[in-house]
């Protein structure tokens, strides 16, 4: 002990447990303490990816559910008998909804897919009405999109005309008499021969195609239909004649309130629907109509009376 402090204090080397510093040309740096900065730094740029990923997603997930949605035709301008493409954006994901054509509704069904968008192709009726027409979107007993479309006149194709090929001589029809090509000398004919008589073809009458049985209208009943009072009474609508194993949708209208309903048709053209008119509406007492159409386009309709 004495000898140790005649000599002084003890000078130790580097403890080997601690991280021994290193000189770069960035400065001195400690081995640990730098992984240590470089996962962290890391760590913050993998973090802050996802965030921002995910922002990125809810910003698109909102932007989508808060567009309200839309309607458009690829022909505005079109004639019985053509096609055209109805397109719906925005609509509720997976949601079933029909395509109307008004004034006399002509109905098809459609469906959105995982995006709120449905697409159609819809056959015009050879016959329809010309003039303006409006087209509905509708689901959930509301129509909330429309617009208006211009039917036209069918345009009926020309015929065109055949001309002679080249090189070929027009046949000259019975009874004329041939005539004579260039530089022949013209045949005499004899004198005193008598011209022969031509010769009628009798045609017998084509028989007159049977008229085919016209299709039984449709019809629809309403029990009951009188009394009705919003929110309270179920009445049920009954149809027959109906297209077999189709859809359809029952409309009440009252002026300009209106309320939808679907139906099925069984296999023998007829259904029976319940329904019961929302209170929330705004139906005033009195007559209102109750309309049945199904998808191929026949409908038909009858009076009920609102309480």
């Amino acid at each position: 002990m004495a000898v140790e402090e005649a000599a002084g204090p003890i000078i130790r080397g580097p403890d080997p447990a601690l991280p021994f510093p290193v000189v770069t040309w960035k400065g001195t740096v400690v081995p640990g303490q730098a992984a240590s900065r470089r996962s962290s730094r890391r760590l913050a740029i993998v973090v802050g990816a996802i965030l921002l990923i995910l922002l990125l997603l809810a910003a698109t997930a909102a932007y989508l559910v808060t567009q309200p949605p839309s309607l458009t035709l690829s022909r505005y301008v079109v004639s019985p008998g053509e096609r055209i493409t109805v397109t719906a954006d925005h609509l509720p994901p997976y949601q079933q909804a029909e395509i109307w054509i008004l004034s006399n509704p002509y109905i098809y069904g459609f469906r959105a897919d995982a995006i709120g968008r449905a697409t159609r192709q819809v056959l015009i009726p050879v016959d329809i009405d010309t003039g303006y027409h409006t087209l509905r979107i509708c689901w959930g007993g509301s129509c909330p999109l429309s617009t208006s479309m211009q039917v036209n006149t069918t345009v009926a194709l020309e015929t065109p005309e055949v001309s002679p090929s080249p090189g070929v001589s027009p046949t000259a029809g019975p009874g004329a008499s041939p005539t004579a090509g260039p530089g022949a000398s013209p045949t005499p004919r004899a004198s005193g021969a008598p011209a022969p008589s031509p010769t009628h073809s009798t045609t017998s009458p084509t028989p007159s195609p049977k008229p085919s049985p016209s299709p039984i209208p449709a019809s629809v009943t309403a029990s009951p239909s009188t009394g009705i009072v919003p929110g309270v009474t179920s009445v049920t609508g009954a149809g027959s004649h109906y297209t077999p194993n189709l859809g359809g949708t029952i409309t009440v209208t009252q002026g300009s309130v209106t309320q939808s309903f679907l139906f099925a048709v069984n296999s023998s053209g007829n259904f029976s629907k319940a329904i019961t008119l929302s209170a929330a509406k705004v139906w005033l007492p009195g007559s209102a109509t109750m309309r049945a159409c199904d998808t191929a386009g026949k409908c038909a309709q009858t009076a009920i009376s609102i309480a």
